[in-house]
């Protein structure tokens, strides 16, 4: 087994180990695709960080048709030099700074995290991920789901990856009726439309020498050392 699969192995069963709250609202009023008849794409597979170096996000396969993502927030030390933290701008510069700093109540922490079951759909001979928010734990505890959320896949490389949030207030639904098969023809007929997207999201994939230290972070939460 590669560090990568061990560091998502551990990772998993301590989330699993959490009880997240089931029930929806949504960014849309209902998903899009159909998880059962979905497949991964293994080169999403693994630790990114996103483009503002803010949250590490856990692309963890649940089984051949959907992932288990869950994002941690990164919380610099607020100890003897917070000047440091400012200079943080780069995947580098945030990897010297947790190497220095450490993980834990004196360095890098995670105070907040939410847990996400996500599945790949073709529209319109272009790909999409559904996110479906199963719930997000804080320091004050589990709290309730919010929202749905729909990606079109914009670029995968083996380093970085990109992609555009479908925008619920997009006047192409206005009036549609809630059903999977309305808005999946929406998306069909608008799927070049630039006004349908709003937020453009970018990861950087977390390189392997340094997945150890982004599992430390994450667990930070998890084992409740972070508080």
């Amino acid at each position: 087994m590669s560090p990568e699969q061990r560091s998502l192995a551990g990772l998993a069963l301590a989330i699993i180990l959490i009880p997240v709250l089931a029930g929806l609202l949504a960014c849309l009023p209902v998903p899009i695709g159909d998880p059962e008849q979905s497949r991964i794409d293994s080169r999403l597979n693994g630790i990114w960080l996103d483009e503002d170096l803010e949250a590490v996000w856990v692309f963890q396969p649940y089984d051949k048709r959907t992932w288990l993502i869950t994002r941690f927030v990164i919380e610099a030390p607020n100890s003897a030099n917070p000047d440091a933290t400012q200079d943080i701008d780069t995947y580098e510069s945030l990897v010297h700074e947790m190497q220095t700093s450490g993980i834990g109540k004196e360095g890098f922490t995670s105070g907040k995290v939410e847990f996400y079951k996500v599945w790949r759909t073709k529209l319109a001979k272009q790909q999409f991920l559904t996110w479906e928010r199963k719930g997000y734990l804080d320091d004050t505890g589990i709290r309730d789901p919010e929202t749905w959320i729909v990606f079109r896949i914009d670029e995968v490389l083996d380093d970085r990856m990109s992609m555009s949030m479908i925008d619920g207030d997009f006047s192409g639904f206005k009036e549609l009726e809630e059903s999977r098969r309305a808005y999946e023809r929406a998306i069909r007929r608008n799927v070049n439309n630039s006004d349908m997207y709003g937020s453009a999201m970018a990861w950087i994939r977390v390189r392997e020498e340094h997945l150890e230290l982004f599992s430390d972070l994450a667990g930070e939460i998890l084992s409740g050392t972070g508080n």
